[in-house]
């Protein structure tokens, strides 16, 4: 019988993962990434270090730079970190809307390497609403209520609601396009004829009466088109009531279509 002689088995060793290409692509590529991590995230050059606030009147300077401060603090892998590129203008946005309804809008600008511009614009009061518990705020052309003041104070128009609802800071005292309303009445009465509007008195969602300085109201319809009563009452100024016939007017009556009545 014929014996069968077999090689020996040799083991192959395994080549080193040190010694692959991948290895160390793989070990460049998450020492660029932690880098990355740090400079963006840690490195001193991109810290918040400057905060300025424009456009700002009322609503304080130190206190819009403390809230985003407050914000701007943030943790990174339990590593305190003020990065600019951390910086969430969303969110700082919405909260300094929310704490100061005196201002309409604002825009963050981050410029590089650490600083952040805030424009603010605030609201411009068109009136004094007052409510049904007599607490009275300026609103603004969107009818939104964001300082509270006194009925006394001068100088503004007194908007009245009969709804008898109480109205808070930062909510919607008048509909928007009824303060829109109230707005285009009083450019034209004051810009025109230098007559100011004392009262404005939303009886409805349908009826607006307006009385001006000099005792006499307006009626108007809520549910139209403003300007065309507008134009009516400017017309009816100009050519029939000019001011040395008004002494005795008691209203204009503008709620239909047309044409006018005045007494």
């Amino acid at each position: 019988m014929r014996k069968i002689h077999r090689k020996p088995h040799r083991m192959k060793r395994k080549e080193s993962i040190v010694r692959k290409p991948i290895f160390w692509w793989c070990a460049l590529i998450l020492v660029l990434i932690g880098a990355g991590i740090y400079v963006f995230i840690f490195l001193k050059t991109f810290q918040v270090s400057s905060v300025s606030i424009v456009g700002n009147i009322k609503v304080q300077t130190r206190d819009i730079e403390a809230l985003v401060s407050e914000r701007t603090d943030r943790r990174f892998l339990f590593l305190a970190s003020r990065s600019i590129f951390l910086v969430n203008s969303k969110g700082i946005t919405a909260e300094i809307l929310k704490q100061y309804p005196a201002i309409d809008s604002l825009k963050i600008q981050k410029k590089l390497p650490s600083s952040l511009i805030i424009n603010i614009l605030e609201r411009k009061p068109l009136a004094v609403f007052c409510d049904s518990k007599e607490a009275c705020f300026f609103i603004d052309d969107k009818g939104i209520a964001f300082e509270q003041v006194e009925s006394t104070i001068g100088g503004f128009a007194i908007v009245r609601h009969n709804s008898g609802s109480s109205i808070a800071l930062g909510g919607e005292a008048v509909k928007g396009d009824i303060a829109r309303v109230i707005s285009k009445i009083q450019q034209d009465l004051q810009g025109k004829f230098q007559i100011n509007i004392d009262e404005a008195n939303i009886v409805s969602n349908e009826r607006l009466n307006v009385k001006t300085s000099e005792g006499w109201e307006v009626y108007f319809d809520l549910t139209a088109d403003i300007d065309l009563p507008v134009e009516k009452m400017n017309l009816l100024l100009e050519k029939e009531i000019p001011q040395e016939s008004r002494a005795e007017l008691q209203y204009i009556d503008l709620r239909f279509k047309d044409r006018a009545y005045y007494k």
